[in-house]
């Protein structure tokens, strides 16, 4: 583990270890859960690589050793009766969550109430990876480098999202999360991450990287205000359709007229569905929705 493994996001020496997934077991969950890890010839879950999955029952752990950088794993538990547990993930995983793309399909996908990665275990997100998780309200993954399609999407009580600084968002990431109030990236944490998996990359440092953010990532987020991004070099259309609380975009590393001109290029759609009156805020002031800039 890198330097960025000994620090939490919140600043200071670690008080827990893993990432934390608080399952509310009910009657309409059922006790029986299965996640699925999938890889996808990343380094870090190289064979050898063990991934531990403490339930919080009081029962034996689970532990899995990978057989090679694209093995997927699904791991499945029984609880022994309806309640709140916290399950604990140590080692390595690309990501956590039930079946891709389809996790509605499992009355088990509304167990989760909180995920919180204080060690580093989790690095991307595979597509789906917790779609209509319904009663996910908090999410705060601060080393992840990538998120797949709808990975999140319609987790209506969704509140709180912490990631690392993905490279790409793929399409409807968070869509229809109607609740989701505040949505933060870590560029502080992230370059050792990056420099730990992505050992054969030649733009692993953060001034390369930069955020592709594919089509209806945000839509329908309609009581997030401001959404600060870090690196960007695209957003796809309708990424903020229906976002109607939503008055400021900030992007580190273009200028205004860099983000009206050369957003516009890429998506062919500036402003990707904000209202005219959004902010897109740059390094030297911002570009209105409506295209008028301030600096």
């Amino acid at each position: 583990m890198t330097s960025a493994g000994k620090h939490t996001m919140f600043k200071g020496p670690m008080k827990k270890i893993g990432c934390h997934v608080l399952m509310r077991m009910t009657a309409e969950t059922g006790l029986s859960a299965t996640f699925m890890f999938k890889n996808n010839s990343k380094t870090i879950c190289a064979a050898g690589k063990t991934l531990t999955i403490d339930w919080g029952d009081g029962s034996a752990p689970s532990v899995t050793t990978y057989t090679s950088a694209t093995s997927d794993v699904s791991m499945s538990h029984t609880y022994p009766s309806y309640g709140d547990y916290n399950m604990v993930l140590t080692g390595v995983c690309q990501s956590i969550g039930f079946s891709v793309l389809d996790s509605s399909t499992y009355t088990y996908s509304k167990a989760p109430i909180s995920i919180i990665d204080y060690s580093g275990v989790v690095f991307e997100s595979s597509s789906g990876a917790l779609k209509s998780a319904v009663n996910l309200e908090t999410l705060i993954l601060p080393w992840v480098v990538a998120c797949g399609q709808r990975d999140f999407a319609y987790c209506t009580k969704l509140k709180t999202v912490e990631l690392g600084c993905p490279s790409i968002y793929y399409d409807g990431v968070f869509q229809g999360c109607t609740a989701l109030e505040s949505f933060k990236v870590n560029y502080d944490v992230l370059l050792p991450r990056w420099q730990e998996i992505f050992t054969t990359w030649t733009d692993q440092t953060l001034a390369n990287r930069a955020a592709q953010c594919w089509h209806n990532v945000w839509n329908g987020c309609s009581s997030i205000k401001e959404l600060n991004l870090g690196h960007v070099r695209q957003f796809g259309n309708t990424c903020f359709s229906g976002c109607s609380q939503l008055t400021d975009i900030y992007v580190t590393n273009h200028t205004a007229a860099e983000i009206k001109a050369n957003f516009n290029a890429s998506s062919g759609n500036f402003p990707s569905g904000a209202a005219a009156t959004v902010k897109f805020h740059g390094t030297d002031g911002y570009v209105l929705g409506d295209g008028t800039i301030v600096t």
